[in-house]
């Protein structure tokens, strides 16, 4: 049987994993629009 204490660790180390991939998520994001907002800048510089 898994101790109390253990179980909630799994549980914790799910949700800090599950915060990284959201935040890797959301920074992937991030440069993709300030890429899109570079390029969009530099088209109309041309």
């Amino acid at each position: 049987m898994i101790s109390a204490s253990r179980f909630y660790l799994i549980l914790l180390f799910e949700d800090i994993s599950k915060e990284k991939a959201a935040v890797f998520r959301s920074s992937r994001e991030i440069k993709t629009s300030v890429s899109l907002f570079f390029n969009y800048k530099i088209t109309l510089k041309i």
